[in-house]
C-alpha cells in the first residue's frame, strides 16, 4: 500500500464505535464486514447489464475467499452473522451473489452529521483557542440539535425501551429509527416487556444480545413472550388450581 494507491481507490470511513460493535471479536466476521465497506460501489453501476447500486457488489464464495484469505466455511458462517444482525443483504442472481451495506449512506456519506460538526469545530477552535469543549464552539454553547445522551431525550417510551435493554449500542441510529414507526401504546408495551423477557434470557451472555436497532427492526420482540402476559398467564393458572382444590373438598383460605 503505497500513496499512489491511496489517491488511485480512496478511503473509507470508520467510526471509532465500530470497536462496540457485536462482531468486533469475532476477528473473522469483523474482517469480512470491512472488505464488504471496502468493495461496495460508490456510485451506482452497471455491471453486464445489470444496475448495481452504490453500497452494493457483485461477487461470489470463490471470490471472497480468495481476496480475504478466509475459507469458504469461514465466509458462509460470517456472512450469516451479518445478515442475521442485519448489516448486509444478500441475494443470488445469474450474474453472481449481490451484497448490500444496509444503511451504507450512514456509514459513508461524505456529507454527514458528524462530519459537518467536526469541521465546523476545527474552524472555529483556530479562531478561539480557550473554548473549554464543543459544546462552547458551536452554536455559542447551545446543545446539540442530535441528542448525544439518554438524557437528552425527551421521548418517556423510547427512555423505557432504552433502559430496559440489556446492551446498549448506537443511542441516535436507535431513536432515529424509532421514530420512523409510529408505534401504539400496544406495540409499545410489547416493545418494553419484550426487551426486559430477552434481556433477563441473555444477562449471563451479554456480548451475544443483538444491538436495540437490530432488536426492534427486525421485530425481534415479537419472540419473546412479555412479562406482563407471562404474569397474567401465571394467575390464572393459579386461579385454575385453586378452583379444582375447592371442588374436591379442600378448603382454600
Amino acid at each position: 500500500m503505497n500513496y499512489n494507491d491511496n489517491s488511485k481507490y480512496g478511503y473509507i470511513k470508520l467510526f471509532r464505535s465500530f470497536k462496540s460493535w457485536e462482531w468486533f471479536k469475532e476477528p473473522l466476521t469483523a474482517h469480512l464486514f470491512i472488505y464488504c465497506l471496502l468493495s461496495a460501489n460508490n456510485k451506482d453501476k452497471q455491471y453486464k447489464g445489470t444496475l448495481i447500486k452504490r453500497g452494493s457488489f457483485v461477487t461470489s464464495y470463490e471470490l471472497l475467499s480468495t481476496e480475504t484469505g478466509l475459507s469458504i466455511q469461514n465466509i458462509r458462517t460470517s456472512l450469516k452473522r451479518l445478515k442475521a444482525t442485519n448489516e448486509l443483504t444478500i441475494k443470488s442472481s445469474k450474474k453472481g451473489t449481490i451484497i448490500s451495506i444496509n444503511n451504507y449512506d450512514i456509514y459513508q456519506s461524505p456529507t454527514n452529521t458528524l462530519t459537518t460538526n467536526q469541521q465546523n469545530t476545527n474552524k472555529q477552535s483556530t479562531t478561539n483557542k480557550n473554548c473549554k469543549n464543543i459544546n462552547d464552539v458551536v452554536g455559542g454553547g447551545n446543545k446539540a440539535a442530535t441528542p448525544t445522551t439518554i438524557n437528552d431525550i425527551d421521548n418517556p417510551d423510547f427512555i423505557k425501551f432504552w433502559n430496559s435493554y440489556g446492551k446498549k449500542g448506537f443511542l441516535n441510529d436507535t431513536l432515529d429509527y424509532w421514530n420512523t414507526q409510529n408505534y401504539d401504546y400496544e406495540t409499545i408495551n410489547n416493545i418494553i416487556n419484550g426487551a426486559v423477557s430477552y434481556t433477563n434470557k441473555m444477562e449471563n451472555d451479554i456480548d451475544h444480545m443483538v444491538f436495540p436497532r437490530t432488536f426492534l427492526q427486525n421485530e425481534m420482540w415479537k419472540n419473546y413472550k412479555s412479562h406482563d402476559s407471562s404474569i397474567e398467564e401465571a394467575l390464572k393458572t393459579q386461579k385454575r388450581q385453586i378452583e379444582y382444590l375447592r371442588s374436591k373438598g379442600v378448603e382454600i383460605p
